[in-house]
């Protein structure tokens, strides 16, 4: 006959062992469907970020939640398709003539002449894309090879408006498993949290992002740096990389001005790289971050190298925000209970 203190360890073994397997069989399950997952999680962040929005216009205009969110996302959509008509040709233009100026004969054997040639037709940016596809394939691989770009974009959006249509009644989904309401009220103050923090902090990104990109855009055009706009494209995607990533997109407009303009210019263009990065740190980070998730630089920076090297560019993209998230749902249900053991 096994004695209570026997029965006691068996049963904390065995609750441990069927916890670990559940936990080991939840991972291999998110792993084999990664790219449905990285799916959702996009849907879900362009979700959080466009909730700001959406409440202003309801409370601005008294519309039906339907109609604000319909409104929201068109104008979301049409706002991102006209900015990529206006800057994909100079963009192209700019890196069809940096290209004329560097000799691509040992690296890629008549790519400056395709270039060189390239008119914008469809037909031709068809072509261009689908040669050098395999170029962007850590961008593919979210779909697999079985889905095109196109079909997630679409997925991408049509999940976030159904989101968006929910998102007040996420946390009712626990009536599922419990009907006490103290859980319930809960859960709501969790997902409360978690919105305040994760669609802050992407708002805030993507902002940062946006304006930093315009000012070192206009700022090198105003200089007379050559190929401003995709040394201000670069600059503002580089910002999701905090520190480093201004200092990087530097170099390439610094060797510019070398190389066209001199030491004078390129003089000038260190000088307006030094005050621009002073200019985010002082003014602009803390006045578009202040309300969102603190996350450290060293943290930032070695998440965004793991995620790029775990799942490529999506992976690098949405290491933070997904690390926000595991932060909250820790800091909010067992952080006081590891604690208190």
């Amino acid at each position: 006959m096994l004695s209570k203190e026997t029965l006691k360890v068996s049963k904390i073994v065995a609750v441990g062992f069927l916890t670990a397997a559940g936990l080991a069989l939840l991972l291999w399950s998110l792993w084999f469907l990664r790219e449905l997952v990285l799916v959702f999680l996009s849907a879900y962040l362009l979700m959080l970020a466009l909730q700001k929005p959406i409440r202003k216009l309801i409370k601005w205009t008294h519309l039906p939640k339907p109609a604000a969110v319909a409104i929201v996302y068109v104008l979301t959509l049409v706002v991102s398709i006209v900015l990529v008509s206006l800057i994909l040709p100079a963009l192209i233009t700019e890196l069809s003539n940096l290209f004329r100026q560097i000799d691509m004969s040992t690296l890629a054997p008549g790519l400056a002449e395709e270039l060189s040639a390239f008119n914008y037709s469809l037909s031709e940016i068809s072509e261009i894309f689908s040669r050098f596809a395999s170029s962007f394939g850590a961008v593919f691989k979210v779909i697999g090879n079985t889905f095109s770009v196109l079909f997630m974009g679409v997925t991408l959006f049509v999940v976030s408006i159904h989101l968006s249509m929910e998102h007040n009644n996420f946390y009712k989904k626990i009536y599922w498993v419990t009907k006490n309401e103290d859980k319930v009220v809960k859960v709501q103050k969790f997902f409360l949290m978690m919105e305040k923090e994760l669609g802050g902090w992407i708002s805030g990104q993507v902002l940062l992002m946006i304006i930093m990109g315009c000012l070192v855009g206009i700022g090198l055009q105003l200089i007379g740096v050559p190929y401003a706009l995709p040394l201000g494209i670069l600059a503002g995607m580089l910002e999701i990389v905090p520190n480093i990533g201004p200092i990087v997109a530097a170099v390439p407009a610094i060797t510019l001005a070398i190389i066209y303009g001199g030491w004078p210019m390129a003089i000038w263009t260190t000088v307006f790289s030094a005050v621009i990065q002073q200019l985010e740190n002082v003014l602009i980070v803390p006045t578009i971050m202040k309300n969102t998730a603190d996350v450290s630089p060293i943290i930032s920076i070695l998440l965004i190298l793991a995620g790029y090297q775990i799942l490529g560019v999506i992976g690098a993209l949405l290491a933070v925000p997904i690390y926000i998230a595991i932060r909250a749902i820790y800091s909010f249900w067992f952080k006081d209970k590891i604690l208190n053991l």
